[in-house]
């Protein structure tokens, strides 16, 4: 009988941080911010609020549902369920909706308190996981053809070039000791326990913000799904990462952001009910002026 998994702090942060991710890049577009206003935004996002119609993205992705959805697929063991895509969270366990993944874990603070996860955690761990994921498409560009998101060299899989990209952030992690490893590791047949005898990281070694960099990078099906986030967006990016979001993921996108704009606190600041429409050069000039 197998073991049954469940969702550990490594995992649960993962997921949070997806999430924390796309809400600081919702939150970006609102303009200059106080911290604490920023921190305020991001638990409305997160957790959201029925009284203002506010969606809770933490529910969707608890549930799989729309623009989260993408990160599941179908149990091979139990096909009445859906697991997160192996290529999203390196597991020797399948991590299933409704079971590892429950509303419950993602929210509360802690496994033992039934407190929400508050704004300035979530801010913390949204910067976290975007410094590490520059670092990461960095490296990307060694194996990724910058315009279609299509491995370089013939014969390569997204697997193996994301595996090219965990090599080069462990080489960069051992030398500097910055610590990014967040995620519980197993050893490797050709090294001792905590060892590399090749260079290699430990089995399913993957670092803080992995999951979103796989979700949100430059790879061809995010590409094809416009889903890089404006903050990863520069005036070097290729033309493709630039255009409007596909139809499916522009609705969805949309509709959030139009729901933050409309339910943000009188205290924020003076914020536009609508989006600027400032120029494409002046907004990547914004864009690239984030700093994270």
């Amino acid at each position: 009988m197998k073991d049954k998994a469940v969702m550990t702090s490594n995992t649960r942060a993962e997921l949070r941080g997806l999430i924390a991710l796309y809400a600081y890049d919702q939150v970006m577009k609102l303009g200059e911010m106080k911290l604490a206003d920023q921190q305020h935004e991001l638990f409305k996002i997160f957790h959201g609020n029925e009284k203002q119609n506010r969606i809770s993205h933490v529910s969707m992705l608890a549930q799989g549902e729309d623009m989260f959805s993408d990160l599941f697929e179908q149990d091979p063991d139990q096909p009445t369920k859906k697991r997160l895509r192996k290529i999203f969270y390196p597991s020797h366990h399948s991590i299933i909706l409704g079971e590892q993944i429950k509303l419950a874990f993602l929210e509360q603070g802690t496994f033992n308190s039934k407190a929400l996860v508050t704004g300035r955690t979530l801010l913390q761990l949204a910067k976290e996981h975007a410094k590490n994921i520059r670092k990461a498409m960095s490296f990307a560009d060694k194996y990724l053809d910058k315009n279609t998101g299509e491995p370089k060299q013939s014969g390569n899989t997204v697997a193996s070039v994301a595996e090219n990209i965990l090599k080069d952030m462990w080489a960069i992690d051992k030398e500097s000791n910055q610590g990014l490893n967040k995620i519980a590791t197993e050893p490797r047949d050709d090294q001792d326990e905590g060892h590399s005898s090749c260079d290699k990281p430990p089995r399913n070694w993957t670092f803080s913000g992995y999951t979103s960099f796989m979700f949100f990078g430059p790879f061809k099906e995010n590409i094809e799904a416009q889903r890089m986030l404006d903050i990863f967006i520069t005036k070097d990016s290729p033309s493709s990462h630039k255009k409007e979001y596909s139809r499916s993921f522009s609705r969805k996108k949309q509709a959030a952001m139009e729901t933050t704009l409309r339910a943000v606190d009188t205290n924020c600041g003076k914020i536009q009910s609508k989006p600027n429409p400032t120029k494409p050069d002046q907004r990547l000039r914004e864009i690239s002026s984030y700093h994270i």
